[in-house]
């Protein structure tokens, strides 16, 4: 961390640790799924500019660091996916739904 000038190391080091762990957690776990993937997308781009500021590079570093940015693009992307596919699995029970006992036969077909 050091190298990229986040000061004290220690301290950016253990913040990254915790954000990619609790982050991955909440996600396998299916608890706050939307905050654990929220966590990781606004840490993978907090990295661009700080890590792979491709604009400030020259020659082949920078076309590396445009191909890293790119793909941690394509990861936050995939991390609103994530998001969107977690929140459309729950069931959302409406309250009329929840009221009418004649649906009860409805459900049963519908599974």
């Amino acid at each position: 961390m050091s190298h990229f000038g986040l000061e004290p190391a220690w301290l950016f080091n253990s913040l990254t640790i915790v954000a990619q762990l609790t982050g991955s957690a909440l996600i396998i776990l299916k608890r706050g799924t939307w905050f654990g993937a929220g966590m990781l997308g606004v840490f993978t781009f907090l990295t661009i500019p700080i890590v792979h500021a491709f604009w400030r590079l020259e020659g082949e570093r920078a076309i590396t660091a445009f191909h890293t940015a790119g793909e941690h693009m394509g990861m936050i992307g995939a991390l609103v996916l994530v998001s969107i596919l977690a929140a459309r699995s729950r069931p959302a029970a409406s309250a009329s739904d929840t009221q009418d006992p004649s649906l009860d036969s409805v459900r049963v077909l519908q599974r």
